[in-house]
């Protein structure tokens, strides 16, 4: 039997929808193809059009639901407690029984409940997940394991120990997902802790400045700590925000990001020792 999960990250709540926990019959749900925008440029003189790079719309996710309610009376009590789960100012994950490790950030579109007898009512709910793709529920730092309840076949993770803390300076990150990881855009959280030397603060030998470098050789991203790193501190780059110790640093770097390619992505450690690195992301799926 297929379950339906609500999770609401505001209050940390999480829903089962079934009839034990809140008088609704989860039946099935459908989703929708993903969905590639493409702006397309034409020139004159030139056959066809010429291709860019596309960008993933929005997905429809349709559920379908029977309420059973004792009575009339009751059925307009179950009717309004239904309206309070689903419509939320903000987004909220919902995932399935049969998809046990994707879910999906969404919002809820008006729907009516169709009174079947005077107590019996059928109605669907078109969510808009409106990021585009799914996530992984868990992150790259929960255990890959099936007791774990937080993977599933064909993320590209059961079976496989990948490493995502590292004591080298030279290590490989792998991206399980269908998506690029970039931290304008997406969950990632970096965090090094060692020691290295001040830094050079200059754009113009920013290939070697001293200072701790954080080198993606995979895509070319490089992003520079230029302040001596003392052992005892954390520096952490979590999405675009550089802290250390909890304390924004960013005019202490170059400005620059570090992001992840679909699969595996070279990661380079200069100017620093004793080192340890984590890496903690979702997994985007379409």
């Amino acid at each position: 039997m297929n379950e339906m999960y609500i999770y609401k990250p505001e209050t940390g709540e999480q829903t089962a929808i079934n009839k034990n926990s809140c008088g609704i019959d989860f039946l099935k749900h459908d989703i929708s193809s993903p969905e590639v925008e493409t702006d397309y440029i034409n020139l004159e003189g030139h056959d066809g059009v010429i291709d860019s790079e596309g960008t993933f719309e929005s997905r429809k996710i349709t559920c379908y639901f029977i309420t059973q309610a004792r009575n009339l009376h009751d059925f307009y009590l179950q009717q309004q407690k239904i309206f309070g789960l689903i419509f939320e100012r903000w987004g909220y994950y919902i995932r399935f029984k049969r998809m046990p490790g994707i879910q999906y950030m969404v919002k809820p579109l008006p729907f009516d409940i169709r009174k079947v007898n005077f107590k019996t009512g059928e109605f669907q709910i078109e969510f808009t997940a409106f990021k585009g793709y799914g996530e992984s529920i868990g992150t790259s730092l929960a255990p890959f394991t099936t007791d774990s309840e937080l993977w599933q076949t064909g993320q590209g993770l059961l079976g496989t120990e990948f490493e995502y803390s590292f004591s080298t300076n030279r290590f490989k990150v792998f991206n399980a997902g269908d998506f690029n990881i970039n931290p304008n855009f997406h969950q990632l959280l970096i965090t090094i802790t060692g020691s290295s030397e001040n830094g050079l603060q200059t754009e113009a030998f920013a290939s070697n400045t001293g200072g701790l470098q954080l080198y993606n050789l995979t895509t070319g991203d490089r992003f520079i700590y230029y302040p001596a790193l003392k052992e005892g501190e954390v520096l952490t780059i979590d999405r675009v925000y550089p802290k250390l110790n909890g304390v924004n640093c960013g005019r202490s770097t170059n400005h620059e990001l570090l992001s992840l390619r679909k699969g595996w992505n070279t990661i380079e450690i200069l100017n620093a020792n004793r080192l340890n690195v984590s890496f903690d992301f979702p997994f985007l799926y379409k």
